[in-house]
Protein backbone atom coordinates (compact mmCIF):
# COMPACT_ATOMS: atom_id res chain seq x y z
CA UNK A 1 0.00 0.00 0.00
CA UNK A 2 2.83 2.49 0.50
CA UNK A 3 3.05 2.55 -3.38
CA UNK A 4 -0.55 3.48 -3.75
CA UNK A 5 0.17 6.11 -1.43
CA UNK A 6 2.62 7.85 -3.15
CA UNK A 7 1.23 7.38 -6.02
CA UNK A 8 -2.00 9.57 -4.46
CA UNK A 9 0.11 12.09 -2.33
CA UNK A 10 2.09 13.23 -5.60
CA UNK A 11 -1.33 14.59 -6.95
CA UNK A 12 -1.21 17.17 -3.88
CA UNK A 13 1.99 18.89 -5.07
CA UNK A 14 2.32 18.19 -8.70
CA UNK A 15 1.75 20.98 -11.42
CA UNK A 16 1.46 20.24 -14.76
CA UNK A 17 4.72 21.40 -16.80
CA UNK A 18 3.50 21.71 -20.09
CA UNK A 19 6.57 23.22 -22.51
CA UNK A 20 6.81 27.26 -23.15
CA UNK A 21 7.67 26.21 -26.70
CA UNK A 22 8.06 23.20 -29.12
CA UNK A 23 11.17 21.62 -28.29
CA UNK A 24 13.69 21.10 -31.23
CA UNK A 25 13.35 19.13 -34.39
CA UNK A 26 15.27 16.40 -33.75
CA UNK A 27 18.72 15.44 -35.47
CA UNK A 28 17.78 12.32 -36.64
CA UNK A 29 15.37 9.51 -37.03
CA UNK A 30 13.20 8.80 -34.04
CA UNK A 31 14.84 6.16 -32.28
CA UNK A 32 12.22 2.94 -31.53
CA UNK A 33 13.56 1.13 -28.35
CA UNK A 34 13.59 4.41 -26.83
CA UNK A 35 9.58 5.74 -27.93
CA UNK A 36 8.66 2.04 -26.78
CA UNK A 37 10.30 2.42 -23.77
CA UNK A 38 8.39 5.74 -22.95
CA UNK A 39 4.94 4.64 -24.43
CA UNK A 40 4.78 1.76 -21.71
CA UNK A 41 4.55 4.85 -19.44
CA UNK A 42 0.51 4.69 -20.55
CA UNK A 43 -1.13 2.39 -18.69
CA UNK A 44 -3.20 -0.62 -19.45
CA UNK A 45 -7.08 -0.94 -19.09
CA UNK A 46 -6.18 -3.74 -16.71
CA UNK A 47 -4.61 -1.86 -13.86
CA UNK A 48 -7.38 0.73 -13.69
CA UNK A 49 -10.99 -1.25 -14.34
CA UNK A 50 -13.40 -3.18 -11.89
CA UNK A 51 -14.60 -6.46 -12.56
CA UNK A 52 -18.10 -7.22 -11.48
CA UNK A 53 -19.68 -11.15 -11.01
CA UNK A 54 -20.04 -12.10 -14.31
CA UNK A 55 -24.24 -12.69 -14.50
CA UNK A 56 -24.85 -9.71 -12.11
CA UNK A 57 -28.12 -8.65 -14.32
CA UNK A 58 -31.53 -8.24 -13.00
CA UNK A 59 -32.96 -7.24 -9.80
CA UNK A 60 -34.44 -9.50 -7.46
CA UNK A 61 -35.96 -9.52 -3.96
CA UNK A 62 -36.17 -13.24 -3.38
CA UNK A 63 -33.62 -16.09 -2.93
CA UNK A 64 -32.95 -17.73 -6.30
CA UNK A 65 -33.20 -14.17 -8.38
CA UNK A 66 -30.12 -12.08 -9.33
CA UNK A 67 -28.51 -10.73 -6.87
CA UNK A 68 -28.97 -7.02 -5.83
CA UNK A 69 -26.12 -5.61 -4.51
CA UNK A 70 -23.79 -6.28 -7.77
CA UNK A 71 -26.86 -4.98 -9.87
CA UNK A 72 -26.50 -1.91 -7.86
CA UNK A 73 -23.12 -1.17 -8.51
CA UNK A 74 -23.45 -1.43 -11.67
CA UNK A 75 -24.39 1.59 -13.10
CA UNK A 76 -21.13 3.72 -11.79
CA UNK A 77 -18.68 0.81 -12.18
CA UNK A 78 -19.35 0.44 -15.67
CA UNK A 79 -19.29 4.01 -15.87
CA UNK A 80 -15.89 4.41 -14.57
CA UNK A 81 -14.75 1.70 -16.55
CA UNK A 82 -15.99 3.26 -19.67
CA UNK A 83 -14.43 6.61 -18.43
CA UNK A 84 -11.14 5.43 -17.93
CA UNK A 85 -11.20 3.16 -20.89
CA UNK A 86 -12.29 6.52 -22.94
CA UNK A 87 -9.26 8.50 -21.75
CA UNK A 88 -6.62 5.79 -22.20
CA UNK A 89 -7.75 4.59 -25.43
CA UNK A 90 -7.30 8.33 -26.27
CA UNK A 91 -4.45 8.61 -25.54
CA UNK A 92 -3.01 5.48 -26.37
CA UNK A 93 -4.67 6.38 -29.90
CA UNK A 94 -2.36 9.42 -30.23
CA UNK A 95 0.85 7.61 -29.32
CA UNK A 96 0.37 5.15 -32.25
CA UNK A 97 0.82 7.79 -34.10
CA UNK A 98 4.46 8.59 -35.31
CA UNK A 99 5.78 11.28 -32.74
CA UNK A 100 5.90 15.04 -34.22
CA UNK A 101 8.97 15.51 -32.70
CA UNK A 102 11.78 14.42 -29.74
CA UNK A 103 13.59 16.29 -27.13
CA UNK A 104 16.89 15.19 -25.52
CA UNK A 105 16.84 18.72 -23.62
CA UNK A 106 13.51 17.89 -21.86
CA UNK A 107 13.32 14.32 -22.61
CA UNK A 108 10.17 14.21 -23.97
CA UNK A 109 8.53 12.61 -27.12
CA UNK A 110 5.57 14.96 -27.87
CA UNK A 111 2.79 14.61 -30.59
CA UNK A 112 1.12 17.50 -32.73
CA UNK A 113 -0.41 20.01 -32.52
CA UNK A 114 -3.01 18.03 -34.06
CA UNK A 115 -7.11 18.91 -34.52
CA UNK A 116 -9.58 18.10 -31.56
CA UNK A 117 -11.87 16.13 -34.09
CA UNK A 118 -14.06 15.44 -31.21
CA UNK A 119 -14.85 19.79 -30.62
CA UNK A 120 -16.83 22.26 -32.04
CA UNK A 121 -14.90 24.64 -30.96
CA UNK A 122 -13.02 26.32 -34.43
CA UNK A 123 -8.97 26.49 -33.81
CA UNK A 124 -9.13 24.10 -31.30
CA UNK A 125 -6.13 21.59 -31.43
CA UNK A 126 -4.40 19.40 -28.83
CA UNK A 127 -0.96 18.25 -27.78
CA UNK A 128 0.06 14.99 -26.26
CA UNK A 129 3.74 14.26 -24.65
CA UNK A 130 5.38 11.42 -22.64
CA UNK A 131 8.06 12.97 -20.50
CA UNK A 132 11.01 11.00 -18.65
CA UNK A 133 11.66 12.63 -15.07
CA UNK A 134 14.27 10.74 -14.96
CA UNK A 135 14.50 7.24 -12.38
CA UNK A 136 14.80 9.24 -9.09
CA UNK A 137 11.97 11.51 -9.64
CA UNK A 138 8.93 10.36 -7.37
CA UNK A 139 7.39 9.01 -10.71
CA UNK A 140 9.92 8.09 -13.69
CA UNK A 141 7.41 9.41 -16.16
CA UNK A 142 4.56 11.66 -16.90
CA UNK A 143 2.10 12.47 -20.04
CA UNK A 144 -0.62 14.98 -20.56
CA UNK A 145 -3.18 15.56 -23.51
CA UNK A 146 -3.45 19.52 -23.44
CA UNK A 147 -6.29 21.39 -25.70
CA UNK A 148 -4.52 24.48 -27.22
CA UNK A 149 -5.51 27.08 -29.39
CA UNK A 150 -3.97 26.91 -33.18
CA UNK A 151 -0.13 26.30 -32.84
CA UNK A 152 0.15 28.47 -29.09
CA UNK A 153 1.47 26.34 -26.92
CA UNK A 154 1.44 28.93 -24.12
CA UNK A 155 -2.84 28.57 -24.54
CA UNK A 156 -2.20 24.29 -23.72
CA UNK A 157 -4.67 23.31 -20.85
CA UNK A 158 -3.91 20.15 -19.65
CA UNK A 159 -7.04 18.01 -19.21
CA UNK A 160 -5.96 14.45 -19.05
CA UNK A 161 -2.86 13.93 -17.02
CA UNK A 162 -0.71 11.40 -15.40
CA UNK A 163 2.04 10.07 -14.01
CA UNK A 164 3.68 6.74 -13.61
CA UNK A 165 5.91 4.04 -12.61
CA UNK A 166 5.51 1.15 -15.04
CA UNK A 167 7.11 -2.01 -14.07
CA UNK A 168 10.57 -2.19 -15.82
CA UNK A 169 9.71 -6.07 -16.50
CA UNK A 170 6.01 -6.55 -16.75
CA UNK A 171 3.97 -4.65 -18.74
CA UNK A 172 1.09 -4.23 -17.18
CA UNK A 173 2.39 -3.56 -13.95
CA UNK A 174 3.46 -0.30 -11.98
CA UNK A 175 1.81 2.16 -10.21
CA UNK A 176 0.12 5.47 -10.60
CA UNK A 177 -1.93 8.64 -10.96
CA UNK A 178 -4.70 9.90 -13.23
CA UNK A 179 -6.40 12.73 -13.69
CA UNK A 180 -9.14 14.05 -15.93
CA UNK A 181 -10.13 17.44 -15.36
CA UNK A 182 -13.22 18.14 -17.25
CA UNK A 183 -13.51 21.13 -15.09
CA UNK A 184 -10.38 22.90 -17.11
CA UNK A 185 -11.44 21.54 -20.25
CA UNK A 186 -14.64 23.57 -19.83
CA UNK A 187 -13.17 26.64 -18.70
CA UNK A 188 -10.50 26.24 -22.11
CA UNK A 189 -13.61 26.39 -24.51
CA UNK A 190 -15.69 29.27 -22.12
CA UNK A 191 -12.20 30.80 -22.63
CA UNK A 192 -12.30 30.60 -25.83
CA UNK A 193 -15.68 31.67 -27.14
CA UNK A 194 -17.07 27.89 -27.08
CA UNK A 195 -20.33 26.45 -26.21
CA UNK A 196 -20.19 24.34 -23.29
CA UNK A 197 -23.46 22.64 -22.88
CA UNK A 198 -22.73 19.36 -23.87
CA UNK A 199 -19.34 19.53 -21.78
CA UNK A 200 -18.64 17.44 -19.13
CA UNK A 201 -18.21 18.99 -15.50
CA UNK A 202 -16.38 18.34 -12.40
CA UNK A 203 -13.03 16.29 -12.25
CA UNK A 204 -12.25 12.22 -11.56
CA UNK A 205 -8.87 11.54 -9.92
CA UNK A 206 -7.59 8.21 -9.06
CA UNK A 207 -4.29 5.91 -8.26
CA UNK A 208 -3.72 2.38 -8.75
CA UNK A 209 -1.49 -0.19 -7.83
CA UNK A 210 -0.67 -3.64 -10.23
CA UNK A 211 1.91 -5.91 -9.01
CA UNK A 212 3.00 -9.05 -7.02
CA UNK A 213 2.16 -9.19 -3.78
CA UNK A 214 4.66 -7.79 -1.43
CA UNK A 215 4.74 -11.09 1.76
CA UNK A 216 5.84 -12.70 -1.83
CA UNK A 217 3.59 -14.99 -2.52
CA UNK A 218 3.32 -15.43 -5.85
CA UNK A 219 -0.52 -13.71 -6.20
CA UNK A 220 -0.78 -10.57 -8.14
CA UNK A 221 -2.35 -7.39 -6.96
CA UNK A 222 -4.46 -4.36 -8.49
CA UNK A 223 -5.86 -2.44 -5.75
CA UNK A 224 -7.31 1.04 -7.23
CA UNK A 225 -8.89 4.23 -5.53
CA UNK A 226 -10.88 6.84 -6.95
CA UNK A 227 -12.57 10.19 -6.04
CA UNK A 228 -14.68 12.11 -7.95
CA UNK A 229 -15.89 15.80 -7.45
CA UNK A 230 -18.80 17.87 -8.79
CA UNK A 231 -18.94 15.23 -11.43
CA UNK A 232 -21.09 15.14 -14.53
CA UNK A 233 -20.58 13.70 -17.79
CA UNK A 234 -21.45 14.91 -21.40
CA UNK A 235 -25.18 16.73 -20.83
CA UNK A 236 -25.18 15.43 -17.17
CA UNK A 237 -27.48 17.54 -15.26
CA UNK A 238 -26.85 16.12 -11.98
CA UNK A 239 -22.99 16.17 -10.01
CA UNK A 240 -22.35 13.67 -8.31
CA UNK A 241 -19.16 12.68 -5.25
CA UNK A 242 -18.51 9.68 -5.04
CA UNK A 243 -15.23 7.85 -3.78
CA UNK A 244 -14.58 3.90 -4.52
CA UNK A 245 -11.72 1.11 -3.95
CA UNK A 246 -11.81 -1.66 -6.11
CA UNK A 247 -9.41 -4.33 -6.87
CA UNK A 248 -8.44 -8.01 -8.01
CA UNK A 249 -6.30 -10.87 -6.75
CA UNK A 250 -5.28 -13.23 -9.27
CA UNK A 251 -3.60 -16.26 -7.04
CA UNK A 252 -0.79 -18.89 -8.11
CA UNK A 253 -3.69 -21.51 -7.95
CA UNK A 254 -5.78 -19.50 -11.23
CA UNK A 255 -7.95 -17.84 -8.60
CA UNK A 256 -9.68 -14.29 -8.39
CA UNK A 257 -10.72 -12.49 -5.92
CA UNK A 258 -12.71 -9.22 -7.15
CA UNK A 259 -13.54 -6.79 -4.53
CA UNK A 260 -15.02 -3.35 -5.00
CA UNK A 261 -16.25 -0.88 -2.19
CA UNK A 262 -18.07 2.38 -3.04
CA UNK A 263 -18.92 5.20 -0.91
CA UNK A 264 -21.45 7.98 -2.23
CA UNK A 265 -23.61 10.82 -1.31
CA UNK A 266 -27.56 11.15 -2.68
CA UNK A 267 -30.92 11.31 -2.15
CA UNK A 268 -31.66 7.42 -1.66
CA UNK A 269 -34.71 7.82 0.45
CA UNK A 270 -36.23 10.24 -0.95
CA UNK A 271 -38.60 11.31 1.51
CA UNK A 272 -36.90 14.69 1.14
CA UNK A 273 -34.20 16.70 -0.65
CA UNK A 274 -31.54 15.93 1.87
CA UNK A 275 -29.00 13.47 0.87
CA UNK A 276 -28.11 10.09 2.76
CA UNK A 277 -24.56 8.04 2.37
CA UNK A 278 -24.15 4.98 1.17
CA UNK A 279 -20.99 2.74 1.82
CA UNK A 280 -21.15 -0.83 -0.14
CA UNK A 281 -19.23 -3.42 -0.12
CA UNK A 282 -18.52 -6.23 -2.51
CA UNK A 283 -16.29 -9.65 -2.58
CA UNK A 284 -16.32 -12.38 -5.59
CA UNK A 285 -14.58 -15.49 -5.76
CA UNK A 286 -13.72 -16.91 -9.40
CA UNK A 287 -16.32 -14.12 -10.56
CA UNK A 288 -19.36 -15.39 -9.08
CA UNK A 289 -20.06 -16.47 -5.69
CA UNK A 290 -19.35 -13.93 -2.90
CA UNK A 291 -21.23 -11.44 0.13
CA UNK A 292 -22.06 -7.73 -0.32
CA UNK A 293 -23.08 -5.61 2.64
CA UNK A 294 -24.33 -2.23 3.15
CA UNK A 295 -24.63 0.76 5.69
CA UNK A 296 -27.02 3.80 4.88
CA UNK A 297 -26.65 6.62 7.18
CA UNK A 298 -27.71 10.38 7.58
CA UNK A 299 -30.21 12.27 6.03
CA UNK A 300 -33.76 11.42 6.51
CA UNK A 301 -32.28 7.99 8.06
CA UNK A 302 -31.88 10.49 11.15
CA UNK A 303 -29.88 9.22 14.11
CA UNK A 304 -30.82 5.17 12.41
CA UNK A 305 -28.37 3.05 10.79
CA UNK A 306 -29.09 0.98 8.10
CA UNK A 307 -27.13 -2.02 7.51
CA UNK A 308 -27.90 -5.04 4.88
CA UNK A 309 -26.10 -8.33 4.24
CA UNK A 310 -26.32 -10.66 0.63
CA UNK A 311 -25.24 -13.45 -0.33
CA UNK A 312 -25.05 -15.26 -3.82
CA UNK A 313 -24.20 -18.27 -5.58
CA UNK A 314 -21.76 -18.66 -8.60
CA UNK A 315 -24.56 -17.91 -10.51
CA UNK A 316 -24.87 -14.70 -8.81
CA UNK A 317 -28.46 -15.44 -7.53
CA UNK A 318 -29.20 -14.58 -4.18
CA UNK A 319 -29.47 -17.22 -1.64
CA UNK A 320 -29.75 -14.89 1.51
CA UNK A 321 -30.38 -11.38 2.60
CA UNK A 322 -31.21 -9.93 5.78
CA UNK A 323 -31.64 -5.79 6.39
CA UNK A 324 -31.69 -4.62 10.24
CA UNK A 325 -32.34 -1.33 11.47
CA UNK A 326 -30.14 0.35 14.72
CA UNK A 327 -31.48 2.94 16.43
CA UNK A 328 -30.12 5.59 18.39
CA UNK A 329 -29.93 3.77 21.11
CA UNK A 330 -28.15 1.44 19.80
CA UNK A 331 -30.76 -0.99 19.65
CA UNK A 332 -31.47 -3.05 16.33
CA UNK A 333 -34.12 -4.61 14.92
CA UNK A 334 -33.66 -6.89 12.09
CA UNK A 335 -36.53 -5.54 9.44
CA UNK A 336 -36.37 -7.92 6.33
CA UNK A 337 -34.69 -10.86 6.40
CA UNK A 338 -34.72 -13.87 3.06
CA UNK A 339 -32.86 -17.55 3.07
CA UNK A 340 -30.59 -19.05 5.43
CA UNK A 341 -27.63 -17.83 6.33
CA UNK A 342 -25.82 -21.09 7.39
CA UNK A 343 -26.51 -22.59 4.00
CA UNK A 344 -26.96 -19.07 1.92
CA UNK A 345 -23.50 -18.17 2.72
CA UNK A 346 -20.76 -20.61 2.65
CA UNK A 347 -17.43 -20.04 3.45
CA UNK A 348 -15.00 -17.61 2.94
CA UNK A 349 -18.51 -15.24 3.49
CA UNK A 350 -19.75 -16.90 6.49
CA UNK A 351 -18.73 -14.09 8.68
CA UNK A 352 -18.26 -10.43 8.02
CA UNK A 353 -15.99 -8.92 5.01
CA UNK A 354 -14.13 -7.37 7.62
CA UNK A 355 -12.17 -10.75 8.67
CA UNK A 356 -11.22 -11.54 4.84
CA UNK A 357 -8.80 -8.58 5.83
CA UNK A 358 -10.18 -7.47 2.52
CA UNK A 359 -8.93 -3.42 1.37
CA UNK A 360 -11.68 -0.82 2.07
CA UNK A 361 -11.95 2.52 1.71
CA UNK A 362 -11.42 2.74 5.80
CA UNK A 363 -8.36 0.52 5.60
CA UNK A 364 -6.35 2.62 3.26
CA UNK A 365 -4.18 5.92 4.31
CA UNK A 366 -6.54 8.75 5.19
CA UNK A 367 -3.88 10.66 2.94
CA UNK A 368 -4.32 9.09 0.10
CA UNK A 369 -8.05 9.91 -0.25
CA UNK A 370 -7.37 13.54 1.18
CA UNK A 371 -5.21 13.68 -2.00
CA UNK A 372 -7.40 12.65 -4.27
CA UNK A 373 -10.01 14.04 -3.42
CA UNK A 374 -8.06 17.64 -3.04
CA UNK A 375 -7.14 16.68 -6.63
CA UNK A 376 -10.64 15.93 -7.70
CA UNK A 377 -12.15 19.27 -5.81
CA UNK A 378 -8.90 21.83 -7.36
CA UNK A 379 -7.05 19.99 -9.77
CA UNK A 380 -3.23 20.55 -10.55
Amino acid sequence: MRTIAAAALILATTACDLPADPPPPPGNEIDQALLATYKRAVPKKASLVARLPESAAGAGAAVGDAAQYPQMAVPHVANVNTLIGNILDTVEAVTETPPTLYSSETAEFLWGPFDNADSPLEGDKAIVYIRDKGPDAEFHYEFAFARMMGEDVATAVPVIFGAVNPDEEVEDQGSGVLLLDFAASRAFAEANGGVTLREGRGRFATAFFRGPDENGSGNTHTVVVGSFRGFAAEDGAETADVDHLWGRVDTVEGNTIDFIDLSFDGNILDQSTVQETLDMQLVAFNGGLGRGEALLTGGDAGDNIGSGVECWNAAVERQFYEVTLTDGQGTSTVIETNGDATTGCPAPFNGPLAELNIPTLDTIDAGILTALQNAAENGL
